[in-house]
């Protein structure tokens, strides 16, 4: 998931400083780094879904692809619903591979 997506500011990024919409973002995917970390160092980085059987595999990489194109879209409010989804998905999988 970490992107190197960069908090805007004024001097790398000006037409994105104090842009709602933007910073909305990077605070949505920042949370979702952060599992992505915890996972990371647990199972090896991006490991865990070749972990899991194949639907669960499949429904994550869905949930993956949706999150990018709403990062395309710039859509901030389905950002915000993806990287929830994705954080639960890494839960399930976190359990299922536990198993």
């Amino acid at each position: 998931m970490r992107r190197g997506r960069q908090r805007p500011d004024k001097i790398t990024a000006p037409e994105k400083y104090a842009d709602p919409i933007s910073d909305a973002i990077f605070h949505a995917v920042q949370t979702l780094d952060h599992v992505v970390v915890q996972m990371d160092q647990k199972w090896g980085v991006d490991r865990l879904p070749a972990l899991v059987s194949p639907e669960t595999a499949a429904k994550f990489g869905s949930a993956k692809a949706k999150l990018d194109a709403a990062l395309e879209d710039n859509d901030d409010v389905e950002v915000a619903r993806r990287c929830s989804v994705l954080a639960r998905g890494y839960a399930a999988m976190d359990k299922e591979a536990e198993r």
